[in-house]
């Protein structure tokens, strides 16, 4: 019996659809289609009227929402730190949180 051909997960390799890439994102498919028209992600309008999103733009744009996260988080850190030492809510042998 043959083996059967393997299928990509996303179907292209290269494209995901707004479903795909939302989900990829963790956001909502109409947060992404704002993205999109605001030409902060960059998709390809298919014949049908459909769009793809190329898998590098939502590997970019995957990794700058990290990177904004981490700063969000250090800057929280360092804001509260003065307001839990005060109250006495550090524990100085808990090492400082790393980033996410």
């Amino acid at each position: 019996m043959p083996a059967k051909p393997s299928v990509a997960a996303f179907g292209s390799q290269h494209e995901l659809t707004t479903h795909q890439a939302a989900a990829m994102l963790n956001i909502s498919r109409p947060f992404l289609l704002r993205l999109i028209s605001a030409g902060e992600l960059k998709g390809v309008e298919t014949l049908s009227s459909g769009r793809r999103i190329p898998l590098s733009e939502v590997e970019r744009v995957k990794a700058e929402m990290v990177e904004t996260t981490r700063h969000a988080l250090d800057s929280l850190y360092n804001i509260t730190e003065p307001v839990r030492r005060q109250q006495g809510l550090t524990d100085p042998r808990v090492p400082r949180p790393r980033n996410v």
